[in-house]
């Protein structure tokens, strides 16, 4: 059984101020679309990378993941599924409206295939 994949699009960016680099972008779930507990892996660090980021001098500061379709009800303010990047595992987690994971296996629903997901991840400039 092969996993969902994510790919990433550039939206925004790569910016960079006085202290940290960022970027915009939106997140597509394909493949197979089985979940694996702990995340899909994401390759976030790559994208980064391929965009003139360098995350390796740069700590990680945070991604922030979030779901924007309403009318497949998967943001989380309309008691939908919600995002969660875990950066040292590079892996997109996703939870179901009562905050479970998605258990191992578990294809993703129609409301996360249907989602225009979006992120904006930062790092800390050294």
């Amino acid at each position: 059984m092969a996993l969902a994949t994510v790919t990433e699009t550039l939206i925004c960016g790569p910016t960079f101020d006085s202290k940290t680099t960022s970027l915009w972008g939106q997140l597509t779930f394909g493949g197979s679309d089985f979940y694996e507990t702990g995340g899909i892996p994401a390759g976030l660090v790559a994208f980064a990378n391929s965009l003139t980021i360098d995350t390796a001098a740069g700590q990680f500061l945070q991604c922030e993941i979030w779901g924007e379709d309403t009318v497949f009800t998967s943001s989380f303010e309309q008691g939908g599924y919600f995002y969660k990047y875990n950066y040292p595992a590079d892996t997109i987690q996703i939870f179901s409206p009562g905050g479970t994971e998605l258990t191992n296996s578990q294809l993703l629903p129609a409301a996360v295939l249907n989602d225009i997901v979006l992120f904006h991840a930062t790092w800390i400039r050294l």
